[in-house]
């Protein structure tokens, strides 16, 4: 076998490593290793029936002989070329053991060898990989695994024939199992649409049909998706709201597997409504069962519990669910109370549905856009005129966009013999119609202007302690948060925040962009022209202070023009600077900007209550492009709210579309 050198001449160096190449497309290192130093003048060949230079000592240590190893390194190219020098093999390969070259009845240096000596080597095989041994389960393991797998496919039969294996051998159903078994009868993923074919048609007759076509509209290029979408505040509910109860960590209502799964094959689909109604009744024997044996429940099982009353038709037990979870000790969760209020608002109950609204707020939780449709849905089966308003009211403080549902929702009530409460004199009815907005904010159906809704001065302050709380708990150092709050105290307000990360990087993503400090500086040179009431702050992370970017001339002189300003803050290492430029932003006030373009959907703002965070991004986020000389463009807010809003000029009702510039009028007539 004949190896070929692929490393030009180096200088000494201890332990130096050399490739080589060999026929049979594997390459091996020659590691000369730190106690004896060998030096690599020339290429070497090496093999049967070829004589090459070989390595030679020139500082050689104390002792006489030195040990050359051959070991395994890396599979290599078919030819040569491909391979320019060590550093194209991998570096980091599983440890093997080392094979000695022989040279002799005793070991020597290379150098002992002489010019004329051949070094031949065969390579150890490689070792085979060693397979896992599988660890033996147990049977509880054993069906626990069949019951989640089971949940991955949503298939409900599955996991009750697990349970009834398991029962069958005498086994019982850890608490993990029970809570996915359960989650399974009551539904699984498919729950909604369980309960609403086992309920009154109310929320099933919820269709689009129904709905003026208000989403067939061009999506708005200029408004951000995520203004008026409601993914975030779903999202951030359950961010807040799911958390892990099961024993094992996992919880059946909000497990991922379940998400990564969502595409497999859905079991439940092809089950009948009969088939259902069964598995819902295994299901509740399975929970009195496990309840005779005097094991805890969980809040997980509390709640598939409401879940498998209000698929039974009984809203009532289905609170009543809700109520024990609190009694025993649970904490209180969104999810605890939704089987309650679908079961009420299906069967029409709007007393009830307006109770279970009451213990929601009671405790704190915020309601989504999906709950305010069926409050408002609910309304149309007879609630008085001050109960549907307080539900606009609601909706208009904290939801922006609204989806098409709701919007279904929107226009039943309207056309429904309540709303007619609501006219006054010489009015009999809504005229219920897609408009559009000018963009300063004129409808086009009717009279009036849209306003510009911000946060009242205590929203203000409870979402400021809301970013502050989320800052110093994530942060690795809570101190380091402490301090920048004390610069602010020091040095702020500051009525325009940058997010120095983001102008710097903003289109660059070409061959020859980078890390820009002129965008930066073009920003804030432009806020100052066009705002100049307004204290800028530039908010950047340590490392980038410390980069190459920030040592040229004129990047230096504008940074240090910013500390001596204190018009700049540096997050330190182990921090999130989003955190800072958020807080610096809500923390100056209702008449502050923060210049991003951040859309800010990741996980770190979904964390925040949405009912402030989407209106006050609204409110206050400058955009930005960049002409072809280097000057920013600032976009500013619109001069209105897309929001739900009430025009007193004519008595209208405006509710814009998430996904489309159209709005929904209800107007009176």
């Amino acid at each position: 076998m004949t190896c070929r050198c692929l490393l030009q001449s180096r200088p000494p160096l201890r332990a130096r490593s050399l490739y080589f190449y060999v026929r049979s497309s594997t390459a091996f290192k020659i590691v000369l290793y730190p106690h004896k130093t060998l030096v690599s003048d020339q290429l070497l060949a090496c093999g049967a029936g070829a004589v090459g230079r070989l390595l030679h000592s020139r500082a050689p240590h104390a002792s006489s002989s030195s040990t050359l190893w051959l070991r395994e390194a890396a599979t290599a190219s078919a030819t040569p070329k491909n391979l320019r020098g060590s550093h194209n093999l991998p570096q980091k390969r599983a440890r093997k053991k080392p094979v000695a070259v022989a040279m002799g009845p005793e070991k020597r240096s290379v150098s002992e060898a002489g010019a004329g000596s051949a070094v031949s080597a065969q390579p150890q095989q490689q070792q085979q990989p060693r397979k896992k041994q599988r660890k033996s389960s147990s049977p509880d393991a054993l069906l626990t695994a069949e019951v989640r797998q089971a949940a991955k496919h949503n298939d409900p039969l599955a996991g009750l024939a697990a349970y009834d294996k398991a029962k069958a051998e005498g086994l019982e159903l850890n608490i993990s199992a029970m809570e996915t078994l359960l989650y399974l009868c009551s539904g699984g993923r498919s729950w909604d649409t369980q309960i609403a074919n086992s309920s009154a048609p109310a929320i099933s007759a919820a269709t689009a049909a129904e709905a003026l076509p208000v989403t067939e509209a061009t999506h708005s290029a200029d408004r951000p998706m995520s203004e008026g979408s409601v993914e975030g505040s779903s999202q951030a509910v359950q961010a807040c709201d799911h958390q892990p109860s099961s024993a094992n960590g996992t919880d059946p209502m909000t497990d991922s597997t379940s998400k990564q799964d969502a595409r497999k094959a859905d079991h439940s689909t092809s089950l009948s409504s009969e088939a259902w109604a069964d598995i819902a009744q295994r299901g509740r024997a399975i929970w009195q069962e496990h309840e005779q044996r005097g094991s805890a429940n969980t809040e997980v099982a509390y709640t598939a519990l409401g879940r498998l009353e209000a698929m039974a038709g009984r809203p009532e037990g289905a609170l009543e669910a809700a109520k024990r979870s609190l009694a025993a000790g649970h904490q209180a969760k969104l999810r605890s109370f939704i089987p309650a209020l679908k079961s009420f608002c299906a069967e029409g109950d709007f007393l009830q549905a307006f109770e279970v609204q009451s213990l929601i707020l009671e405790h704190d939780l915020d309601l989504t856009e999906e709950e305010y449709a069926l409050l408002i849905g609910v309304c149309a089966h007879g609630a008085p005129w001050a109960q549907a308003r307080a539900v606009l009211g609601s909706m208009s403080r904290e939801l922006t966009g609204l989806q098409e549902s709701t919007l279904a929702a929107v226009q039943r009530y309207f056309r429904s013999a309540a709303a007619k409460e609501a006219l006054g004199v010489g009015q009999s009815e809504w005229v219920v119609e897609q408009c559009t907005v000018s963009e300063d904010g004129r409808p086009s159906c009717c009279t009036g202007q849209l306003q510009a809704m911000d946060l009242s001065e205590e929203e203000y302050e409870a979402f400021g302690r809301g970013v502050a709380a989320l800052a110093a708990q994530r942060e690795r150092k809570p101190r380091d948060f402490e301090a920048f709050v004390s610069f602010l105290g020091r040095n702020g307000p500051y009525g325009a925040v940058v997010d120095g990360a983001n102008a710097a990087l903003f289109g660059q993503n070409w061959e020859e962009g980078g890390f820009s400090f002129a965008q930066i500086q073009a920003v804030v040179g432009q806020l100052r022209c066009e705002r100049p009431a307004l204290k800028p702050l530039v908010v950047l992370h340590q490392s980038r202070l410390k980069a190459g970017p920030a040592n040229e001339p004129t990047a230096a002189a504008f940074l240090d023009k910013l500390r001596r300003q204190k018009q700049l803050y540096s997050a330190p290492f182990g921090s999130n600077d989003d955190w800072y430029w958020l807080y610096a932003a809500v923390q100056a006030g209702p008449t502050a900007l923060l210049a991003s373009c951040d859309e800010m959907r990741d996980h770190v703002f979904q964390l925040l209550r949405p009912k402030y965070f989407r209106k006050w991004k609204q409110r206050h986020q400058v955009y930005y492009k960049f002409k072809a000389n280097g000057t920013a463009l600032l976009t500013y807010p619109a001069p209105f709210t897309v929001c739900m809003q009430h025009l007193s000029d004519s008595g209208a009702w405006l509710f814009p579309a998430a996904q489309s510039d159209r709005w929904l009028c209800a107007m009176p007539r």
